[in-house]
């Protein structure tokens, strides 16, 4: 899992990490059974905004994918389905708190305040802080959990082929 606050460029990398070859499970909605830990594909159109295809095309070339484009009026938005779409829940492995740098790629683990305060940050929908949920998270962070710093997406790849 790659957690981060909106426009923090989770879109951007997973359409980079697609394009490299890995799978496409998910990318807004992350469907995590809480009893197995089973990631559950929910393959939606990948939603690109203009930065994040500026960024993509810039570093990595013009013919990266096709998309459908549309403008809301402020900026203009690219959607795309990926070719290697994942049907099958797929086991957590491990979770990545993932912030852009100007210069640094770096992998840095996390204790376990890190990785529970992290972990009750990281939901976009607020959850009622009751002690299921807290006995969810606790087993959560008994996951693999770092802060993932990167510049460089192909940084990215290199550490997840790594594990």
């Amino acid at each position: 899992l790659f957690l981060a606050p909106t426009m923090s460029g989770k879109t951007t990398l997973t359409s980079f990490l697609v394009n490299q070859g890995f799978g496409y499970l998910t990318d807004d909605c992350i469907l995590l059974d809480r009893n197995n830990f089973l990631v559950h594909p929910f393959s939606t159109p990948i939603q690109l905004r203009n930065g994040g295809k500026n960024i993509l095309r810039e570093k990595y070339g013009n013919s990266m994918f096709h998309c459908q484009s549309w403008s809301d009026g402020i900026s203009e938005h690219y959607a795309y389905l990926p070719h290697n779409i994942i049907k099958t829940p797929v086991p957590l492995a491990k979770i990545f708190f993932i912030s852009r740098t100007d210069s640094e790629n770096k992998v840095v683990c996390m204790d376990y305040v890190d990785r529970m305060t992290s972990l009750l940050k990281s939901p976009i929908t607020e959850y009622e802080i009751c002690s299921s949920y807290l006995c969810f998270l606790a087993k959560l962070s008994e996951f693999d959990c770092s802060m993932l710093f990167y510049h460089d997406m192909e940084y990215v790849v290199h550490v997840i082929r790594a594990d």
